[in-house]
């Protein structure tokens, strides 16, 4: 079985050098290459084949078009050659989960060296195709039972016990068990100065079990990182970099949004807030105003977010008001008509909401996306936290 490899943005010349390298490395009948001029000839061709590895190199404006080519082919492992502007697609790269990137000035050889490690992680996954026999679904269907109450048990409680903060939390997964997350952290007691709480929400890319394993692994990592003494971005660099040996080998990336609440024993408090492809945090003030914090940064896992850094943004809060984080599961919530939840309808629920406990709001906002989908199937994890300071 030959795997389809899809080459977009290079030169006949370069095309054929890295077709030359890798026959001598694999063989000429364990791959075939297509080549376009660009995206847009690319996404003009190709209806219904299937691709499996594509290598892009990019070009001012045509990442809006390979969104629709990755949207064909959400499963192609992807090579991005970018020529730096990575501002411009750093939401597609978060969501289809990067394999490599390549940087200008890069190397034929290099090039070579990525195809050969997607070409045998194609072969791998061909490998792992098996058919499930009837006794084998009703063994897997009990054990995936365990792992879910197992897996249940790993998160924290939903409403832990501080001072001047009040937590509601919840997480349900699309299937037995899934990949999202979520977990706290806090420092406030009579002898402290200026308390500090972090929250952090996560989804991990995928779904069902390889989802939930990764759960785990992410959840042991981030909760093993408060011992340490870093600064958000700095967390996040250190998480990316410690999740790649989990992450690379099944293409997966771990989603995460971190808010760090400091001085709510004080009449200053803030939150600084960092992400990392997760859904941005809203403030609902107690005015009744809502606001979104816009912060973008790469998943975690790819170790692309510690090469070009993550930003900390800081946003001052009252008395009254409420921080709500959510995963992507909540936002893309579909109803029978398959129409999206969205951000606009989403802020409108959080604005017709109480400010009156974080519990309430919580309950206000299931409600209204229930309401929504009105029973229709849910296809992701969803993951609900509402902070409260009072």
């Amino acid at each position: 079985m030959k795997a389809n490899i899809l080459i977009i943005g290079l030169s006949k010349g370069i095309v054929n050098q890295i077709k030359k390298e890798l026959i001598k490395s694999t063989s000429k009948n364990s791959f075939e290459i297509n080549q376009y001029a660009n995206v847009d000839d690319a996404v003009k061709k190709y209806k219904d084949e299937v691709i499996d590895i594509i290598l892009w190199e990019e070009n001012e404006n045509e990442y809006k078009h390979f969104k629709q080519l990755k949207k064909k082919f959400n499963g192609a492992i992807t090579i991005l050659i970018s020529n730096g502007k990575i501002e411009t697609i750093i939401d597609e790269i978060n969501r289809d989960g990067l394999f490599r990137i390549a940087t200008s000035g890069y190397k034929v050889s290099d090039l070579v060296k990525y195809l050969e490690e997607a070409l045998h992680k194609w072969q791998d996954l061909q490998n792992q195709k098996k058919k499930i026999t009837g006794n084998d679904k009703e063994t897997l269907q009990k054990e995936l039972l365990i792992a879910q109450e197992i897996q249940k048990n790993l998160l924290p409680t939903d409403s832990p016990k501080w001072k001047n903060l009040e937590l509601a939390c919840f997480s349900e997964s699309a299937k037995n068990v899934g990949g999202d997350l979520y977990t706290y952290y806090g420092m406030q007691n009579d002898r402290t100065l200026i308390s500090k709480h972090l929250v952090a929400v996560g989804d991990v890319s995928g779904k069902g079990i390889s989802a939930a394993l990764l759960m785990a692994t992410c959840l042991s990592h981030i909760d093993n990182s408060m011992k340490l003494n870093l600064k958000l971005p700095e967390r996040m660099s250190y998480l990316d970099t410690l999740l790649v040996p989990f992450t690379k080998p099944q293409k997966q990336n771990c989603a995460l949004c971190m808010v760090e609440l400091i001085g709510v024993n004080t009449n200053h408090a803030f939150v600084k807030v960092v992400n990392a492809a997760c859904i941005p945090p809203y403030v609902k003030r107690k005015n009744g105003t809502v606001e979104w914090i816009s912060s973008k940064g790469f998943a975690l896992g790819q170790g692309i977010g510690v090469q070009f850094g993550y930003k900390e943004n800081t946003v001052s809060i009252e008395k009254g008001d409420m921080i709500i984080l959510v995963s992507d599961g909540v936002i893309e919530a579909n109803n029978s008509k398959n129409e999206l939840l969205g951000f606009e309808l989403f802020k409108t629920i959080l604005e017709s909401g109480k400010n009156q406990s974080s519990k309430e709001m919580l309950h206000h906002i299931r409600e209204h996306v229930n309401n929504f989908t009105k029973g229709h199937e849910q296809h992701d994890d969803m993951t609900i936290v509402v902070i409260r300071y009072h």
